[in-house]
């Protein structure tokens, strides 16, 4: 992506009038609203890294600052809150919005939107509490005092924050130190590293503050912060791993046909498997026949695989699956860290029986041939 910054800072005097959540909801929270960024800041971001239209994500929605500068830029918004108190009052303040803003509840290193669909990742990273004892609950990035624990649950969420990234989409992650009563934690250094050692790590903006009065503990005046600009890795198709998979449906009574880009590649290589560069392919898309069954038989296959499914960023199981629930929705997407399979069974109305007269074998799995417009 390219991000559309003149410098290597930016200033903020004021934030947007009424941009502050409902007191009611931030007096009764922990932290009362002290972790609660600028509105002004968030639709800077949004505005110079994506489009109208697109899906932004925020893995610590909060009180929602995020999610509501991504629908006053015109995008649609997602956001996974854990703190149960924080996602109702997200739903409260978000319900006239309607579907422009998805709501999710839980830990933010399991639930998620589904991979590969989000245009921009806009988030500020909880800060550790070394010396404040815990108020959150179980899982909370704010209640782990060890620094070493903090840093291993955000490197969690990291990683599936990366999956859910489309190819080439960015992220950015509002960090600053934490002054304490005993010193200062380096956190900006920490989470730096942690960006750089899950995504393609790009830099850093300066974001300035004007002065506030200093206050002790980490409710730190907000006088600057870093913005760590990152992207997606290229996810890469390897046939090492995708073609046993393949091999794995057909075993279990999935007719399938592979077509989009592995076929093109695979084409341009003769067919000839052990020569096709697969890894400038994003994902795997297969066609299977109509019939609900299929769609199920390989869902059991790719969960067993430990593949997340998802039906149009509704998490699902296999056992969930229902003519009613696929109807509409013309394909199933899995997940994993290394691939995605798009496992489609409507096709702009060219039937399975379609692609399949007229496949190429490769290796025991069949291909669509390039004649037939895929």
């Amino acid at each position: 992506m390219k991000w559309h910054f003149p410098s290597s800072w930016c200033a903020f005097t004021a934030d947007e009038a009424d941009a502050q959540p409902d007191p009611r909801w931030t007096e009764a929270d922990p932290l009362r609203g002290a972790d609660v960024g600028w509105l002004s800041v968030s639709r800077e971001f949004v505005r110079r890294g994506a489009r109208p239209g697109q899906r932004i994500y925020d893995p610590f929605a909060g009180f929602g600052t995020v999610l509501l500068a991504a629908h006053l830029e015109g995008c649609e918004a997602i956001g996974t809150e854990i703190i149960p108190a924080r996602a109702a009052a997200l739903r409260e303040r978000f319900r006239e919005h309607g579907d422009a803003v998805t709501i999710l509840e839980g830990s933010a290193a399991h639930v998620s939107p589904a991979p590969q669909s989000i245009d921009l990742v806009v988030t500020s990273v909880p800060y550790v509490r070394p010396t404040r004892p815990p108020s959150f609950g179980a899982g909370n990035l704010y209640d782990l005092p060890d620094l070493d624990a903090y840093l291993a649950a955000l490197h969690e969420v990291l990683v599936r924050t990366h999956a859910t990234l489309r190819n080439g989409a960015g992220a950015v992650f509002f960090v600053e130190d934490v002054v304490t009563e005993t010193g200062v934690v380096p956190l900006t250094a920490h989470v730096m590293q942690r960006v750089a050692d899950v995504f393609d790590y790009r830099g850093q903006i300066a974001v300035l503050y004007p002065p506030r009065a200093s206050t002790s503990g980490p409710a730190l005046p907000r006088n600057h912060e870093l913005a760590l600009v990152a992207e997606r890795r290229p996810a890469r198709v390897d046939a090492r791993t995708t073609w046993p998979l393949l091999h794995a449906l057909v075993r279990a009574g999935v007719p399938l046909v592979v077509f989009g880009s592995v076929a093109r590649r695979l084409a341009a290589a003769d067919h000839r498997l052990a020569t096709a560069d697969l890894a400038q392919a994003a994902d795997v898309d297969v066609l299977v026949p109509p019939e609900p069954e299929h769609v199920v038989r390989a869902a059991r296959v790719l969960a067993e695989a430990g593949f997340e499914l998802h039906l149009w960023q509704r998490r699902v199981t296999p056992e969930e699956i229902t003519p009613a629930l696929l109807h509409g929705r013309h394909y199933l997407r899995a997940g994993r860290a290394d691939l995605v399979i798009d496992v489609c069974y409507a096709l702009d109305g060219r039937p399975y029986t379609h692609l399949a007269a007229s496949a190429i074998d490769v290796d025991g799995i069949a291909v669509a041939s390039l004649h037939v417009g895929v």
